[in-house]
C-alpha cells in the first residue's frame, strides 16, 4: 500500500497544533489543508490549497456551546457534527460517516494499537493519523502524520472523498482530545439545552433516548475504567 498525497508521491503530511481547530496539514510542497478558528465566534473554517496559492473553502463548523458538537457546512449541505462522528455499534471508539459517494466509511484504531485508520465498506485503509511526538516547524508544533492511500483499484481519491476523509479526521482529533468519546453527550446537551422542544410536548423523543444515554454512559464508564 502506498501513501498518497497531492504531487501523487509517497511523501508523508504533517499536521501542526494539539488544537484541531486553529491547525495546517502540510507536505513537502507546502501546505494542503488550513483549519483558521475565530474564538470569539465559534466558527473553523477549513480551506483547502488549489493550484498557485490560492485556498478553497471546504467546509465551515460552527460549534455549540462550551465547544460542544455543533453543525458543519460542506458546500451548501448543513450537517450536524455529530453526523460525521457517529459511535459504531456496540465499539464506541470507531467513527463513522457517510461519504460523498453515498459509502459508510468508519475512523477506527489500527492492529499496532497506535495509529487511527480510516476505511471504506471494503476495509481498505484510504488515510491515516499517526501521532509523533510534538516536533516544531517553521509552520507550527506537529502532533501527527496524515496519510493518504491509493484506492483499493490502485488509484488516486477523488478531491471530495479527501474533503471528508481531513473533516472527520479532525472531529476524531477534536472529539478525543477533549473527551468527547462517546455519544451519549450530545444526546444529553441537546436534552439540555433545547427545552423549548420539551415545552413542544415532544417528551416521549426525550424518554426514547434514556435507555441508550444509560447504556452508553456504562460504557464509557468501562472503558476510561
Amino acid at each position: 500500500m502506498q501513501a498518497f498525497n497531492a504531487n501523487g508521491g509517497n511523501d508523508k503530511l504533517s499536521w501542526t497544533s494539539d488544537d484541531p481547530r486553529d491547525s495546517m496539514i502540510f507536505g513537502p510542497w507546502g501546505a494542503f489543508y488550513r483549519f483558521t478558528h475565530d474564538f470569539k465566534r465559534g466558527i473553523t473554517e477549513c480551506l483547502r490549497t488549489s493550484r498557485g496559492d490560492k485556498e478553497d473553502r471546504v467546509a465551515r463548523f460552527e460549534w455549540g456551546m462550551n465547544g460542544g458538537l455543533g453543525r458543519v457546512m460542506i458546500g451548501k449541505t448543513s450537517v450536524p457534527m455529530s453526523d460525521l462522528s457517529k459511535p459504531f455499534p456496540g465499539n464506541p471508539s470507531y467513527r463513522t460517516c457517510i461519504g460523498p459517494d453515498g459509502l459508510q466509511y468508519r475512523w477506527a484504531p489500527s492492529a499496532n494499537g497506535v495509529d487511527i485508520v480510516l476505511q471504506d465498506p471494503y476495509n481498505n485503509t484510504i488515510a491515516c493519523l499517526h501521532p509523533v511526538r510534538p516536533t516544531r516547524y517553521p509552520v507550527g508544533t506537529v502532533h501527527y502524520e496524515f496519510h493518504f492511500y491509493k484506492n483499493g483499484n490502485g488509484g488516486a481519491l477523488l478531491p471530495p472523498v479527501m474533503d471528508i476523509a481531513v473533516i472527520t479526521a479532525m472531529l476524531y482529533r477534536y472529539c478525543a482530545a477533549y473527551g468527547l468519546i462517546s455519544s451519549a453527550f450530545v444526546y444529553l446537551l441537546d436534552v439540555v439545552l433545547d427545552y423549548r422542544l420539551w415545552v413542544l410536548a415532544k417528551r416521549d423523543t426525550y424518554v426514547a433516548y434514556i435507555p441508550r444515554i444509560c447504556a452508553e454512559l456504562c460504557l464509557l464508564y468501562r472503558v476510561k475504567t
